[in-house]
């Protein structure tokens, strides 16, 4: 395998496991030194727009980590000649970098999913990348799939993509909705100041 070819599979792979590794470590870090429940995806009834995103995210996910251990599986998928693995690496990881960031400035307010009801801990952030976008966690993960888009295009990541696009936008509806109930006019006041993208 040429080293080239070894960048632009085991790269994304990496950049997958390592925020996979994030993630679960902060959701961990979160339940045992905060008691904050992350997960709230998984005591609520699932949307199509939950289950898409999830389907979407695992699919993504699973494909790129695969890629370095199963030979020929772009073929399979139909991926792409006109790969540029170093630029969707950089975006990817800038987008990975977003993620993180936000997740730390959110803190204990962090939540995968929209809780039935308000929580502790919860509160409207504003500092820090959400003082320039009410969302930065959803632009990191346009980000990171727009990357994985770059650096091995097909059939699959252009459908990862595109389903991306499509659902986050509903999902940050009903988290906007969420807000507004339980946050009112602080909320109100932050998306008069913050715009929802940039």
């Amino acid at each position: 395998m040429a080293q080239s070819d070894l960048f632009s599979s085991v790269a994304p792979a990496a950049l997958v496991f390592l925020g996979l590794l994030w993630g679960a470590s902060r959701v961990i870090y979160l339940r045992k030194q905060q008691g904050v429940t992350v997960l709230s995806v998984s005591s609520q009834p699932k949307t199509v727009t939950d289950i898409g995103l999830a389907v979407l995210g695992t699919v993504l996910d699973v494909y790129l980590l695969a890629r370095p251990f199963v030979s020929g599986l772009d073929v399979i998928v139909h991926a792409w000649a006109f790969a540029v693995p170093v630029t969707g690496f950089l975006i990817m990881l800038s987008g990975l970098v977003i993620v993180g960031v936000s997740q730390l400035q959110m803190g204990g307010a962090w939540r995968i999913g929209v809780p039935a009801e308000k929580e502790q801990h919860q509160r409207v952030v504003r500092s820090g990348l959400y003082s320039i976008s009410r969302n930065p966690i959803y632009l990191g993960i346009f980000l990171f799939v727009f990357g994985a888009f770059l650096a091995v295009p097909g059939p699959l990541t252009l459908l990862c993509l595109i389903g991306c696009l499509l659902l986050v936008p509903r999902l940050v509806a009903r988290e906007e909705a969420f807000m507004h109930r339980s946050f009112g006019p602080d909320f109100e006041d932050y998306c008069q100041t913050v715009r929802r993208w940039l």
